[in-house]
């Protein structure tokens, strides 16, 4: 005879099942980010991250490595993901550079890497001149996740959009470009693949969905 189970009985086990799920969820949550506590950026943290890539570029022209005080950001040590950092001038891009995946030991010495590289080593853009460093604009990307899709049909603004293809990536960040259908096109010509309409079409292949926070100079809540 099985024993009937009693309702204070049944809204503890209910209870620990529920405090379960949502335990395993910032687990898997911490696990995709890299390794880091949470994928949560207060603005504090990306003013942090704009100012951290800007004295970057800065002590370059110096000839000096820039190293950041983490005292008020140890969170920001646990954190590990992709960054590509953006710089424009007057809306001109002079420069972009970053990776999709992680390869410094935390996301403050990624942006420091990406924000030099950017200003000073870009592959279609000339260098930055000291002189003109504070007329640009410091955008950054942290790369959260990278979802295979098979359309671009329900792709936003705020996602981007990367093709795979050869040991080689080509990557449309959120915000560059609205009409899913062009930046999808833009994907496959970073890669020097011109594409024919058959490409374009659903299913796709070897197309990924990118989830990733962005932010920027002069953005509201920077300042």
């Amino acid at each position: 005879m099985e024993a009937e189970m009693t309702g204070p009985k049944r809204f503890i086990i209910f209870t620990f099942i529920a405090i379960l799920i949502v335990s395993l969820s910032y687990v898997f949550a911490a696990e995709e980010w890299g390794g880091g506590e949470e994928m949560f950026l207060a603005a504090k943290d990306k003013r942090f991250l704009l100012s951290t890539a800007r004295k970057s570029i800065e002590h370059h022209f110096k000839g000096k490595k820039y190293t950041p005080n983490l005292k008020d950001y140890p969170h920001l040590v646990n954190m590990k993901a992709g960054v590509f950092v953006t710089i424009d001038r007057h809306t001109d891009i002079r420069g972009c550079r970053g990776t999709l995946d992680p390869y410094c030991p935390d996301v403050v010495q990624e942006v420091c890497k990406m924000a030099v590289a950017s200003a000073m080593r870009g592959e279609r853009y000339s260098p930055i001149n000291p002189g003109e460093l504070k007329e640009c604009r410091i955008s950054i990307t942290i790369v959260q996740s990278l979802i295979p899709i098979s359309t671009v049909k329900n792709v936003t603004k705020s996602d981007g959009i990367v093709f795979k293809t050869g040991g080689k990536a080509g990557v449309v960040l959120p915000y560059e470009g609205s009409d899913p259908y062009t930046r999808l096109k833009w994907a496959y010509l970073k890669v020097g693949i011109e594409p024919a309409e058959s490409l374009l079409e659903s299913p796709l292949k070897d197309i990924f969905l990118m989830k990733a926070i962005r932010f920027a100079d002069g953005d509201p809540e920077m300042k």
